[in-house]
């Protein structure tokens, strides 16, 4: 991974969501579960955003 891919502010969102989303994994009830699933979408989206921010060496 490069380096300058921490400097984006959508690493640190995509982080974040990561956590959030892996909380709800354990939560019950199918909502939880959905909620779950599109706070994973929203890591894998800020990831990229971040990923495609830094540049290209």
């Amino acid at each position: 991974m490069k380096k300058d891919i921490f400097k984006h502010p959508s690493f640190y969102i995509a982080i974040a969501s990561f956590f959030i989303g892996f909380f709800f994994i354990f939560q019950e009830g199918s909502y939880m579960r959905l909620n779950s699933y599109l706070w994973q979408l929203n890591f894998i989206f800020n990831l990229n955003i971040a990923r495609k921010a830094a540049p290209k060496k």
